[in-house]
């Protein structure tokens, strides 16, 4: 083998030898990015349900939510309050969904993370149905769609529920 020809050799090992490096460190890089993404999540989603837990009223609301009976005696600071965190909840499920989308969050992070719902999740929470048709503009195609796909026939009349027009 001449000079020249071990000089090519070496210098073609050394330029596979750096691809494979930046491949790595790709890597690397995508897998912090997930990480760090994954934990910004999840530190949000935790801050909201501390919020709800930190404050008798918004905790008391959210129960609430579930009974379209309760959801019936509720005043227009009810449900401004109500509005804003199920606002804030649908900022971080459309933050984690598109996440999920760009591939820094793996498939299943909406489930993991408590963004699953359930299946017919809105006919669980009367009060965030009936001030859905206002919200649904507020969000992406991807989500107003995984909200709507489980959706059933309403069991309770949100005009009875007196909701005020504003969130309707």
């Amino acid at each position: 083998m001449s000079g020249k020809d071990m000089r090519e050799s070496v210098g073609l090992l050394l330029v596979v030898a750096s691809m494979v490096f930046v491949g790595f460190e790709i890597r690397t890089t995508n897998i912090q990015g997930r990480a760090a993404a994954y934990q910004e999540i999840g530190i949000a989603t935790a801050e909201i349900w501390a919020s709800v837990g930190e404050s008798p009223q918004l905790s008391v609301l959210f129960l609430e939510s579930l009974d379209p009976d309760l959801v019936a005696a509720w005043a227009a600071d009810d449900w401004a309050q109500h509005f804003a965190s199920f606002t804030g909840w649908l900022r971080l499920a459309e933050t984690a969904l598109l996440q999920v989308e760009q591939g820094l969050l793996p498939p299943d992070a909406m489930e993991r993370l408590g963004y699953s719902g359930g299946p017919d999740w809105l006919n669980r929470f009367p009060a965030f149905a009936c001030m859905w048709p206002s919200m649904r503009g507020r969000v992406g195609t991807t989500l107003r769609e995984r909200i709507e796909g489980a959706r059933t026939e309403p069991t309770f009349d949100c005009e009875e529920l007196d909701v005020p027009s504003y969130f309707r």
